[in-house]
């Protein structure tokens, strides 16, 4: 059996006992507004294209929260 602890983050508090949970979404959209947007970042990265600044990272995460909290 799985422990609670070792569920992804992502899941916890989508479906979990987190104190600030997710909106109400399916989990591939949930997936996709978070950790699919990192993977394609970094994948960006990684094919050679120009790193993104600091603040521009931010400025992604900041919209990927804000797509995902209620």
């Amino acid at each position: 059996m799985v422990e609670e602890e070792q569920l992804p983050e992502l899941y916890r508090l989508a479906f979990g006992d987190a104190q600030q949970p997710v909106k109400d979404l399916p989990m591939d959209a949930l997936y996709e507004l978070t950790i699919g947007v990192a993977a394609r970042v970094a994948k960006h990265r990684r094919a050679g294209l120009p790193a993104l600044d600091h603040r521009t990272l931010e400025a992604i995460a900041d919209a990927c929260y804000q797509a995902v909290m209620p």
